[in-house]
């Protein structure tokens, strides 16, 4: 099963924002849980995050040793940037393709892509005059997925001017990664007669049974043109990835996410679970945390003891509850910021019994679908 994206564009401080829900494809794990939160009426929401890509303007010589024609001996020059790369498999959304920014990183809970242009330039080797160049564009894609312990990460090159020199230029590389291991590399393509260069990488996380591991990977390439020597190198660094086998519920699942891309959830007045969310609006409009958009959060807390603690302290046993109804605390017994645990404001209402289970319930789902660790920030939002 696939969750549809929904994007709509935000402006918080002057910067745009895009709120989407993404769109990926489920293991049976996912696709249980995934049924539960459509059924609850939750609409999941990550927070696409913007990371710049830094530019390095460089230019590091290599000369040639092999003399040419009129004492052509010549150098190639790359003026790079430090951005990153994934592989786009079958069940890659559309959503980074439409929305990925120019020169940084758009970040989803699942994925992330990025276009950024660099250039190649050759020099005579004793003049120092330019005789041939290009210019390329690198469009990034990332994908993780629950499920496995895998990612995948993709380059695509593409020339966008050529002249001289570089019309013979070939690109070549391969890839390094951090906590874990890596398959894939940029293998001799010649970019500067072709206009196109590939490569696909596999990142094998080395998380292990009952942890949570942060990495990533970077591609590195070099450009070779004939009688010369190789370039300086350029290399494509990929946002923070962090695997787990720390998921509450599943002992066995693993997976991956970008966890700079926070989670928010929206829930629907005209939804099937409308009480729940009324409640929650009034809350929040009262000044307790996790408002969608804001700069507060509620973070998501494991603990069962604590979180029984968090309920307890917002509806104790000796509250009566009228006949087919159950109390709603917000913020969220499984928060950090629950009644007991944060010792300060929260908001209580007696509701209908089968509309509050049925949100705690898909509350839980969305929890395991995004894989929101203990800790995790996330926020809500009420639609129409």
């Amino acid at each position: 099963m696939h969750i549809k994206n929904r994007i709509r564009r935000r402006y918080l401080a002057g910067a745009a924002i895009v709120l989407a829900t993404v769109s990926y494809s489920t293991s049976s794990f996912a696709t249980t849980v995934a049924t539960q939160a459509s059924k609850a009426g939750y609409t999941v929401i990550s927070t696409p995050v913007t990371q710049a890509i830094p530019a390095q303007h460089t230019d590091v010589e290599t000369a040639s040793p092999v003399a040419r024609a009129h004492d052509q001996r010549f150098v190639t020059l790359a003026t790079v940037t430090d951005a990153a790369a994934p592989v786009a498999t079958s069940h890659q959304s559309t959503t980074c393709s439409a929305d990925r920014a120019n020169n940084a990183w758009l970040e989803y809970r699942f994925e992330a892509c990025a276009n950024t242009t660099s250039q190649l330039r050759v020099v005579n080797a004793r003049t120092r005059q330019q005789i041939g160049g290009m210019t390329y564009t690198i469009h990034a894609d990332l994908q993780t997925r629950t499920g496995s312990k895998q990612w995948s990460y993709q380059l695509s090159f593409t020339r966008n001017s050529v002249w001289g020199e570089a019309e013979n230029a070939e690109i070549v590389g391969s890839g390094k990664a951090s906590g874990g291991s890596i398959e894939g590399n940029i293998p001799a393509q010649p970019l500067g007669a072709s206009g196109k260069a590939q490569a696909s990488f596999t990142v094998n996380s080395a998380v292990a049974a009952g942890q949570i591991l942060s990495g990533g990977a970077t591609a590195t390439w070099t450009f070779e043109v004939p009688s010369g020597e190789s370039s300086t190198q350029g290399s494509l660094t990929t946002p923070t990835v962090r695997c787990d086998n720390a998921l509450k519920g599943y002992p066995t699942s693993y997976g991956c996410v970008l966890p700079a891309a926070r989670i928010g959830i929206a829930h629907s007045l005209s939804g099937p679970y409308a009480q729940v969310a009324r409640h929650i609006q009034d809350a929040q409009k009262s000044g307790l945390p996790g408002v969608w958009g804001s700069g507060s959060y509620l973070t998501r807390l494991t603990s069962d003891a604590l979180i029984g603690r968090n309920r307890n302290a917002a509806c104790p046993s000796r509250l009566l509850r009228p006949a087919g109804d159950s109390c709603d605390e917000y913020p969220f017994a499984s928060t950090y910021q629950g009644a007991f645990l944060s010792g300060g404001k929260f908001s209580r209402r007696m509701l209908s019994d089968p509309q509050n289970t049925g949100a705690g319930r898909a509350l839980n789902s969305v929890y395991a679908l995004n894989r929101v660790l203990d800790k995790d920030p996330f926020q809500v939002e009420i639609t129409a």
